[in-house]
């Protein structure tokens, strides 16, 4: 952009900046990813919550919405242990939870576009 002498960005250039932090930070971010959850299970917690934001548009899933995404990818989990591992991934903090509405978001967004190109659901369920 600035290159062009522009005073302002478009979502092409919004979107060309994004891609180039993700891989600038691919390690860190992986890293954070590998280093902050402690189990497999913790991770495919992880990848369900950032497809039902990215598809829901909204910045925060539910319990209940994870839950659903997590059983048609085929790991059957109560709502209490998944309460416990969301409770976990927020002391470590790679989540903030919305007691209001009882939901849950990435607490740097960084980390759920990462999660969606390099560890979407469905890569992370044939493991």
């Amino acid at each position: 952009m600035n290159k062009e002498s522009r005073r302002t960005a478009t979502s092409k250039d919004v979107d060309d900046v994004l891609n180039e932090v993700l891989t600038g930070a691919e390690s860190q971010i992986g890293y954070m990813y590998r280093e902050q959850t402690s189990s497999d299970n913790e991770r495919f917690v992880l990848s369900a919550l950032a497809k039902v934001i990215t598809k829901s548009g909204k910045p925060t899933a539910s319990i209940p919405e994870i839950r659903k995404i997590l059983y048609k990818n085929g790991f059957d989990v109560s709502e209490g242990e998944l309460e416990e591992r969301m409770d976990r991934l927020t002391k470590n903090q790679l989540l903030m939870r919305n007691e209001r509405e009882a939901s849950f978001r990435f607490a740097v967004d960084l980390l759920r576009l990462w999660i969606n190109n390099n560890m979407p659901i469905e890569r992370v369920a044939k493991k």
